[in-house]
């Protein structure tokens, strides 16, 4: 679709597909063909033990990132980076309530 985009139509803008990790490795792969890679991330994203996304029945572990020993989210932005390829987030976020939501703003 890239290549239709770019070479049939003449579209200048930046062309992205989605984020990085979806599909593992292989949707890294597929997005170093496109102009930049981007991630999305959530510092202990809400976890939904009964149904997904029941907002009657969920939590978030509340400890801080700075503490965490592998790095956190940073860590984990930081493999999906392609050599030579620009690389954003659109999407980052320490859901609330939180006691190291501080953490998101230094």
């Amino acid at each position: 679709m890239r290549v239709f985009l770019k070479n049939d139509l003449g579209v200048e803008a930046a062309i992205i597909d989605t984020q990085a990790s979806y599909g593992g490795i292989a949707g890294t792969f597929r997005e170093s063909f496109n102009d930049f890679v981007d991630m999305h991330a959530y510092w202990q994203h809400p976890s939904f033990p009964g149904r997904p996304w029941d907002g009657a029945n969920w939590s978030i572990r509340n400890t801080p990132m700075v503490a965490d020993k592998s790095g956190g989210n940073l860590t984990r932005l930081s493999v999906y980076r392609v050599a030579g390829k620009p690389f954003t987030v659109s999407e980052y976020d320490h859901p609330a309530p939180s006691h190291y939501a501080a953490e998101m703003f230094p």
